[in-house]
């Protein structure tokens, strides 16, 4: 959910976007945990339950609601809790609000709770009972029920009068009534009617929860043997994920509470389990879950670290800072930088950068790479899914005003040395009393661009126009997947840098948050529909259904991202070639000035040319070729670094990877549209497959921006 209020009045930026755009933006508080558990306890069967399994559900509800109570008592100190950052910072100057909280980079509706289910028999039940109990008496949280389901509703729980072998009749009923109090309900399309398929609906449905999930709550019997697909497999399926479990260990007798957050937290045997665990009336496990909590929430850099030093203290301070001014950006809270935002300014590097465009193309030779095969039929530059829509749109505003700006004045900087350069060597073959209106023009033109040069060079240091337009748009290409995926309830993928870029992988910044704290606040299933709500209650995912996805992700997605590689690769190339022809043209030139300036001093030295017949070409016309010798070797290198410092070789290279790769993957998704379109059955199981081929078809897209984030954020723009 969202919340969009006026914000303060700020003329300076009210020429920047519309209105809509300048609201204020902000995700709702939310959490989301997944509960698991245990479907049968002691040695009772699906026909014949026993009371001492009975004492043990006892347990577990009473442990479960201790928990919920926990998290819903710990969200209003967290929430509370200052920021710890400069009042100013120190690279960009920008003065940072006083007394910020956690709650200020959330809306002002109430904190979300969302428990994710598959609504099991036995600890799922236990676990989304107690939530619903905790909800009754809960002002801090608004708690909803998201249930995944792994199987249509005629086999999960099935015939109400004759259910599932799994379900007994009361557990039957207990599940139609839970998903009656949903918030939506999302049916996979297992196949129940035969062994292999319902084992891996059944695993299918737990990543579904783990992969939308923050925290778990696992509700299980240490002492029963583990199965395939089971309670503490997913556990230790989580843990491997990175997630925190919040363990509710039960026996005959009573019920206790541990927390993991790693692999190697949890014991192997049972018994040494059970023993680590807390009572449900202690206080450490409550403590434990309380930081754990803040850690979820908590945005980027604000949690120390062990034993912190003061450098180290610093250098987090100051990122938190970073990520606060952006944060602050992008809800719309605070103002672009004044030379992104002036529209005379943003006329001229904008006029700077298509200017050298359009050179480039101008001396460029035709590209040699085949885009002849492209089936260019659309290409979808926005998205519509509510509510990351908004969230896009602000991202992508903000990172064209700073990369505009950035390549704009890169290019000014080079070109503009060039000019000094050339006013220089101007005054030079004037002699040594050139006149005064060129020794004023000239001068004071030089020393006019020198002084505007080392300006541009502290300005864009401190406003790091760079650094804010791959942040912004690595957000922005983080939500466009969204579109495509949030059909099929499948969650954007981390994607992590390699080691040696760990320091500037985006993976660990406010824009990961960002996106996360988004997807908390909306349910797993989104449709871009325009006859039927954004997040419907109810979803099931047919054959028909996973098909419209594909197909709108073939012709919207790839066929967009296709076609943007395509011109992106040619850009570059006729910056690369363009420029490259261009200055080896002027190289040219040069050699032809200074063999002219040589032949013309060589006759007149041997006797050929008469001095006094031809004055102008013995006299000013030497001095000339010389200067053109002295000028446009300044306007060469200006070429060569405006090439460096736009990478346009390595970005066409790049490009042109990413076109064909996306092309064999249109392919690819033309192969599974059709073998959907042949199948008869209206379940398949084809969803989640398809689901985790996008997510890794989207893996593809987010680390290519996530390496052009780290290869812009590396240049700065320097006086030339």
């Amino acid at each position: 959910m969202l919340r969009k209020v006026e914000a303060p009045e700020e003329p300076e930026t009210a020429d920047l976007t519309s209105a809509a755009s300048t609201a204020v933006l902000k995700p709702r508080c939310a959490l989301k945990v997944a509960v698991v558990g245990n479907r049968r306890y002691a040695e009772e069967t699906d026909e014949n339950p026993t009371e001492a399994a009975a004492r043990m559900k006892r347990h577990a509800a009473r442990a479960s609601r201790a928990v919920w109570q926990a998290v819903i008592e710990s969200l209003p100190p967290i929430l509370g809790m200052h920021l710890d950052i400069p009042s100013k910072d120190r690279r960009t100057d920008d003065h940072l609000p006083r007394d910020l909280r956690l709650a200020d980079f959330f809306s002002r509706e109430t904190p979300r709770l969302a428990v994710l289910s598959s609504l099991a028999a036995g600890g799922d039940q236990i676990g989304v009972k107690t939530a619903f109990d905790a909800a009754r008496n809960a002002a801090e949280a608004a708690i909803e029920l998201e249930a995944v389901l792994p199987f249509p509703e005629f086999a999960y729980p099935g015939d109400p009068e004759a259910p599932q072998r799994e379900f007994r009749p009361e557990e039957a009923q207990a599940l139609t009534e839970m998903a009656a109090q949903a918030r939506q309900v999302l049916r996979l399309d297992g196949r129940y009617d035969d062994r292999a398929g319902r084992q891996a609906a059944y695993e299918q449905c737990r990543e579904v929860l783990l992969q939308h999930a923050d925290l778990v709550l696992a509700i299980y019997d240490p002492q029963k043997t583990g199965r395939t697909g089971g309670t503490v497999e997913t556990v230790g399926r989580a843990l491997a994920l990175g997630l925190p479990v919040v363990a509710v260990l039960v026996s005959e007798n009573e019920a206790r509470i541990a927390l993991y957050a790693a692999p190697s937290e949890r014991p192997v045997a049972a018994d040494v389990e059970w023993a680590g665990a807390l009572p449900i009336d202690s206080v450490r496990w409550k403590e434990g879950l309380a930081e754990e909590l803040h850690h979820l929430l908590a945005l980027p850099h604000q949690m120390p670290a062990p034993a912190e030093s003061v450098s180290e203290r610093v250098k987090r301070t100051q990122s938190l800072g970073e990520a606060v001014n952006r944060l602050r950006l992008t809800y719309g809270e605070a103002p672009l930088h004044r030379w992104c935002r002036g529209s005379a300014l943003k006329s001229v590097f904008a006029f700077a950068w298509s200017s050298l465009l359009q050179t480039a193309e101008f001396f460029a030779p035709p590209p040699q790479s085949d885009h002849g095969g492209a089936r260019l039929e659309s290409a979808s530059a926005d998205i519509t899914l509510a509510p990351y829509a908004a969230f896009y749109a602000r991202a992508s505003m903000l990172s064209d005003a700073y990369m505009r700006t950035y390549r704009g004045a890169f290019v000014l900087a080079f070109a503009l040395a060039g000019v000094a350069v050339a006013a220089a060597v101007g005054l030079m073959t004037m002699g040594t009393s050139p006149p005064m209106l060129a020794v004023v023009i000239l001068g004071g033109l030089k020393i006019g661009i020198i002084l505007f040069l080392l300006v541009l060079e502290r300005v864009s240091h401190k406003a790091r126009y760079q650094e804010h337009a791959t942040d912004f748009r690595y957000l922005a290409e983080q939500l466009r997947p969204i579109q495509w995926l949030a059909p099929l309830g499948a969650a954007v993928p981390a994607v992590h840098l390699p080691a040696h870029l760990a320091p500037l992988d985006p993976h660990r910044t406010w824009m990961p948050w960002l996106v996360r704290a988004i997807a908390r606040s909306t349910p797993p299933v989104a449709l871009p529909s325009e006859d039927r709500p954004a997040s419907p209650r109810e979803v099931t995912l047919d054959n028909a259904l996973v098909r419209t996805a594909l197909e709108r992700a073939r012709s919207e997605w790839l066929e967009g991202q296709v076609l943007y590689h395509r011109k992106n690769a040619t850009r570059m190339h006729a910056i690369d070639e363009g420029l490259e022809r261009l200055a080896k043209g002027l190289l040219w030139t040069v050699l032809i000035f200074a063999v002219g300036a040589f032949l013309l001093k060589l006759l007149y030295q041997l006797g050929l040319v008469d001095g006094a017949r031809f004055p102008f070409l013995l006299g000013q016309f030497p001095f000339l070729l010389g200067a053109g010798t002295a000028i446009l070797p300044a306007f060469i290198a200006a070429l060569g670094g405006i090439m460096f410092q736009s990478e346009a070789r390595r970005l066409k290279a790049r490009s042109e990877a990413m076109y064909h790769t996306l092309q064999a993957q249109q392919s690819d998704l033309e192969a599974r549209i059709a073998a959907l379109s042949s199948s008869s059955r209206r379940y398949s199981g084809a969803a989640w497959p398809t689901a985790q081929h996008l997510r890794a078809l989207s893996e593809i897209m987010i680390e290519e921006t996530g390496d052009w984030k780290v290869l812009y954020q590396m240049h700065e723009i320097h006086a030339g």
